[in-house]
């Protein structure tokens, strides 16, 4: 499977045209990481982000108790997201769970190729909006429900 058919599995890239995806590909490093090998660490510089192609990583949250696992993800994810908009530090930790392979996008390739083909970075944006949107709705009940709010409270809303 080449670089750009790897792209399409990404749900940030599968509406792409083929011109675009070719764009992107360009500028995407093949990775591999074996059963618990990190592909980032929690505080580390975020200069880059990876689209998994296949396998699973967890991701873990630094706790006074240690690394704790908050969230698992899969071939299509993207991984390290944040580090596109400009947040220097990672937020999480993140390690293989088996043979995992993924296409390491840095942020300054990303960011001059999503600049000069302003289609591309609308989409690219666009879709990196929703992704985070969704997340940050899921956040919002999973801390409601730690806070023991049940679905009747609608604190989040106000």
């Amino acid at each position: 499977m080449n670089i750009q058919d790897k792209l399409k599995r990404g749900y940030l890239f599968a509406g792409m045209s083929d011109e675009q995806l070719s764009k992107v590909a360009a500028i995407a490093h093949r990775t591999s990481f074996g059963p618990d090998e990190i592909l980032m660490r929690e505080g580390d510089p975020g200069e880059d982000c990876f689209v998994l192609c296949s396998g699973s990583v967890k991701v873990m949250k630094l706790t006074s108790a240690g690394l704790k696992t908050v969230a698992t993800r899969n071939a299509g994810a993207l991984l390290g997201e944040l580090a596109l908009l400009g947040v220097e530090a990672r937020s999480t930790t993140v390690t293989a769970r088996e043979p995992t392979e993924a296409l390491r996008l840095a942020r300054d390739d990303l960011t001059d190729l999503l600049d000069r083909e302003r289609d591309l970075g609308f989409h690219f944006y666009r879709e990196l909006a929703c992704v985070l949107a969704k997340r940050i709705s899921a956040s919002t009940g999973e801390l409601a429900f730690l806070m023991g709010y049940g679905e009747e409270h609608h604190w989040a809303r106000t």
